[in-house]
């Protein structure tokens, strides 16, 4: 038979409630109303809040200050959903820093860096809707975490090709074709941030006819001339940097795939 002790304890486990969810440092941002909000336009007075959502009708900003201090230089995991798009674009802005723009509609999820005020700003333009601003943090890399999205080449998205004679992302790789200039293909990470700590860099060097190849992510690492697998280790201390990139030679005709950023300290 259970002692009244433990009966008592199983009572209070069941009453006890669970963790509760990170804060979000928005208030209102289902927009049930256009309390806190300070909206700004070109003079037409289409922009407002209405039906639960933030509409713009032509260019400008919605503000409001965060319900709690954001520390500048940390990291915050920004969320919002964007709908009614017919063109322009929207831009979330935290403690002065921009996010990614985003042109089409969709639920989108980013980390910005904050800067020096307490604002967040919703930028827009005619015409699209926004609802559902969460903003939670400040967080920081987790261990053992992908960082780089797509780097197994299966398209070209979330990567942008660099140079005179860049390179081509088909068949599943990133392919120089020779040419002059350094060909490079970088991503600037919107899943985490990249905080001090210990990184392990990998890419394949598939095939190779000339050049060399070689990634940048705090600093460059060591060229590649021979087909492989390769992986290094970069140590970050107060060097903030957020962009990876996987680069050949000017001149270089070689193949590449597979390209991922963790943290494993």
């Amino acid at each position: 038979m259970r002692s009244r002790a433990l009966d008592f304890r199983l009572l209070l486990a069941r009453r006890r409630p669970g963790p509760a969810g990170p804060e979000n440092l928005i208030d209102n941002g289902t927009f049930d109303s256009a309390a806190g909000w300070t909206i700004t336009d070109q003079g037409g007075g289409t922009n407002i809040i209405a039906d639960g959502k933030l509409t713009f009708g032509e260019n400008g900003t919605a503000f409001r200050d965060t319900n709690s201090p954001l520390v500048e230089g940390l990291f915050y995991q920004v969320e919002y959903t964007v709908s009614d798009f017919e063109g322009s674009a929207f831009q979330a802005q935290l403690g002065g820093t921009n996010g990614l723009a985003r042109s089409a509609n969709g639920t989108y999820s980013e980390l910005i860096r904050a800067g020096p005020t307490q604002t967040f700003v919703a930028n827009g333009g005619p015409v699209l809707s926004v609802d559902d601003i969460v903003v939670t943090g400040p967080v920081e890399t987790p261990l053992n975490v992908e960082l780089v999205v797509n780097g197994g080449f299966d398209s070209a998205d979330g990567w942008t090709l660099g140079g005179a004679n860049p390179a081509n992302i088909s068949g599943g790789t990133l392919n120089a074709a020779g040419g002059s200039g350094t060909k490079t293909c970088t991503q600037t990470s919107s899943i985490h941030p990249v905080n001090a700590g210990t990184y392990e860099v990998t890419f394949t060097l598939v095939s190779r006819v000339a050049g060399t190849a070689f990634f940048s992510f705090a600093g460059s690492g060591t060229g590649r001339p021979v087909p492989g697998t390769y992986t290094e280790e970069r140590v970050i201390s107060d060097t903030f940097t957020q962009t990876f990139t996987l680069a050949a030679t000017s001149g270089a005709t070689l193949s590449m795939d597979n390209f991922s950023v963790k943290r494993i300290a």
